[in-house]
């Protein structure tokens, strides 16, 4: 009898074009096949992620959030909370997808699936996130990893532009 991993996925369905929520139970599916024992929770209002990740994180070997760069910020900041240490995949399913884009993931969520359950692990000292105090840029960002991996400097206009304060 094989023993499955614990994987906690928690969806946006709205995000994007909400390709997520259709392609929920074939993501369920190649999570499943790539070794997964796997726990859905779906948001319904801004916040929900964060909850899901705090309360829930410690019961699995994996998180995984699937949505917008705004999912993965939320589930990442419930982590944060709960002082979990859970490893985090993201499967990018929103409409821009920055965050994904700069770690070159692809967009495509079952490609995406496949990766996070064969891909290699990637760590990060830390993301470039603020939680207290923050303002409002009125002009589009872009959230990047810490360590700069852009030689020369970020891009022009980038959440490092603002000294670590930015609503992300």
């Amino acid at each position: 009898m094989t023993v499955l991993k614990k994987l906690l996925l928690i969806v946006n369905p709205n995000a994007g074009t909400r390709q997520a929520h259709r392609l929920l139970p074939e993501m369920i599916s190649a999570l499943t096949a790539g070794g997964y024992l796997v726990t859905v929770c779906v948001t319904d209002k801004r916040g929900d992620a964060s909850v899901f990740a705090r309360s829930h994180a410690g019961d699995a070997d994996l998180v995984v959030a699937c949505g917008g760069d705004g999912t993965l910020n939320e589930v990442v900041s419930g982590l944060l909370a709960g002082g979990h240490t859970t490893p985090v995949g993201y499967i990018p399913a929103g409409s821009t997808n920055d965050f994904a884009a700069t770690l070159g993931l692809s967009p495509d969520l079952l490609t995406a699936c496949n990766t996070v359950c064969a891909g290699t692990p990637r760590v990060y000292q830390r993301l470039l996130v603020h939680t207290a105090e923050y303002e409002e840029c009125p002009r589009p960002c872009r959230l990047y990893p810490a360590g700069n991996p852009f030689p020369g400097g970020y891009p022009p206009h980038s959440y490092a532009d603002h000294g670590g304060r930015h609503r992300l």
